[in-house]
């Protein structure tokens, strides 16, 4: 819930009510080792953190910055995105809400965006579409403990696998395969 909202000298902010919880990655661990129970578990927090996201864009907001870290889940399993500070609302007449500096992540970079850097051209605006992208790379992280590909340290590596490598099977991260969600979220992870 927003408490206030303002512009002081020229930067907008907002101060939202205290939510408590820990971070999604946090939660999606703890869910891992329930055992047996831990897949229904997983899927309950993917599911809230997607139907989260996904009544954002129906508002027209574009959160900017997708990382486990900014999403709280309670222990009720109710999920909190934080940290707007990269946020656009694409269709907004003003300026400044309807394109803001790009942050984040890479892990959770989607393709165009990594293109970009790489060709140094200007980073693309945060789209729904984009941010689509994003959050399928957090929920594979959250569900099988690792990131869709084996990840180079070196920027320049790291971004043209963004770009160009497919997302690795479950399997090969130690996670027993699970067809629907691993369908579902290669082609949320599509190049294209």
């Amino acid at each position: 819930r927003v408490l206030v909202a303002g512009d002081r000298a020229g930067v907008a902010y907002l101060l939202l009510e205290w939510r408590p919880g820990v971070s999604a990655e946090v939660a999606a661990a703890e869910a891992r080792r329930a055992g047996r129970e831990s897949r229904q578990a997983l899927l309950n927090i993917c599911c809230s953190i997607a139907n989260a996201y996904a009544r954002l864009h129906a508002v027209g907001v574009v959160h900017g910055d997708v990382h486990p870290r900014n999403i709280l889940v309670d222990g009720d399993g109710a999920v909190t995105i934080i940290d707007f500070g990269y946020a656009v609302m694409p269709a907004s007449v003003e300026p400044r809400t309807a394109r803001a500096s790009r942050g984040g992540i890479a892990f959770f970079l989607e393709p165009e965006y990594a293109q970009a850097l790489r060709a140094g051209e200007p980073s693309p605006p945060a789209t729904a579409l984009g941010e689509q992208y994003a959050v399928a790379a957090l929920l594979y992280l959250l569900v099988t403990g690792s990131h869709y590909v084996d990840f180079s340290l070196e920027p320049d590596q790291l971004l043209g696998q963004i770009a160009e490598e497919q997302p690795l099977p479950f399997a090969k991260r130690n996670t027993r395969p699970w067809p629907q969600l691993e369908h579902l979220l290669l082609k949320c992870l599509s190049k294209r």
